[in-house]
């Protein structure tokens, strides 16, 4: 009987000063236990520019690890026991969960980049920069750390669909609208084509000028339609949005407002412009969502009759090419992820240099 061993959830830090105690979460995961982020940053003293690393070590003994902070060489890693937390380029903590056959290739769960796999080389460039010993918190569990009870933390689709409830309620009307007028759009798009072959084969095959003219006007209203139906759905989305931007700034700077002084000294000024920048892209979500689910559904099952009705050939192309662009979006948004933590990384980076001055 072969035993699997339990996977690595790699969470991902909320701020900068998260990655010490994002990595314990990460372990105390892989052994059984899901601890709030909020219960970790109550127990460890994380201040602006994180934790230290006898702050890990104490911090996971509160929830029932026996750890301790070791220094080894890169020789030691692959007797280490794992997954155990590594300080990282002497200013990070990353979870390391596996070593390769050869120690070849280390398996890392950083909380800014989430799970990687890295060579020798640049394992020990990140974790042993002088060359000599690198430091690491090794930990077991204990019959106490599997004792322990935490308070279920609230997933983030429950708090997300919370809102969207909420943004529906108070802009129902507005966004009944964008989908009537989106749904008038699509009966355009979707007459333009039957148009369009009555024009060929009764108009000018048939020689009748003046179906052919007729024709060519419909089409031309359609077009001025869709027009006119795309301008009122932004200016409607505009001022939703405008409405929904200052509400969601309003919530914000009110639970800002409620907190104590001493919170702030924990916290750089990135923290919080990051925020405002998440706040948006939620608006932006919110938005288009109406318009998009809409638009999608429709596309996808009436051209696709469609599609079947005159052609089945071109209906299988259509879903193959769908299929790979469905993929090369997947690819592209792994990348676009990665790039907008580095940028944020590299912003976070700025603000302490910046408060250090």
């Amino acid at each position: 009987m072969v035993l699997r061993m339990p996977r690595i959830k790699a969470y991902q830090q909320l701020e900068h000063s998260d990655c010490g105690i994002t990595c314990v979460r990460i372990i105390a995961r892989y052994y059984g236990q899901v601890i709030p982020l909020k219960h970790l940053r109550e127990i460890c003293d994380v201040s602006r520019v994180g934790i230290s690393l006898r702050d890990i070590r104490t911090c996971t003994q509160q929830i029932g690890f026996k750890s301790e902070v070791v220094r080894l060489s890169k020789d030691e890693v692959k007797r280490m026991p794992l997954p155990a937390i590594l300080y990282w380029n002497q200013r990070h903590y990353v979870v390391l969960y596996k070593v390769g056959h050869g120690t070849k290739d280390f398996y890392i769960a950083d909380p800014a980049r989430g799970k990687v796999k890295i060579g020798y080389d640049e394992f020990q460039r990140q974790w042993i920069p002088s060359g000599g010993h690198g430091l690491a918190v090794v930990m077991d569990p204990t019959e106490d750390f599997y004792s322990k009870k935490y308070e279920r933390e609230e997933g983030w689709s429950r708090g997300l669909w919370r809102m969207l409830r909420r943004v529906a309620g108070e802009n129902r009307r507005t966004f009944g609208m964008v989908v009537a007028m989106t749904l008038l759009a699509m009966v355009a798009d979707i007459a333009t084509p039957v148009l369009f072959q009555r024009t060929i084969d009764d108009g000018i095959n048939g020689h009748d000028v003046s179906l052919v003219w007729m024709l060519i006007a419909a089409q031309f209203a359609i077009f001025l339609g869709n027009y006119a139906s795309n301008c009122i759905t932004e200016i409607m989305l505009v001022k939703a949005g405008l409405r929904m931007s200052i509400s969601l700034m309003n919530e914000y700077l009110g639970k800002l407002v409620r907190l104590p002084v001493a919170f702030f000294d924990r916290k750089v000024n990135s923290d919080f412009i990051q925020k405002l920048d998440d706040e948006n892209r939620i608006k932006n979500f919110l938005l288009s969502m109406p318009q998009t689910i809409v638009f999608t559904l429709v596309n996808l099952f009436v051209f696709s009759a469609m599609l079947i009705y005159y052609s089945p050939n071109v209906f299988s192309i259509f879903v193959g090419g769908t299929l790979l662009a469905s993929g090369w979006v997947q690819f592209h948004l792994r990348r676009r992820k990665a790039l907008i933590t580095l940028i944020s990384r590299v912003l976070q980076k700025t603000a302490i240099m910046c408060m250090n001055l």
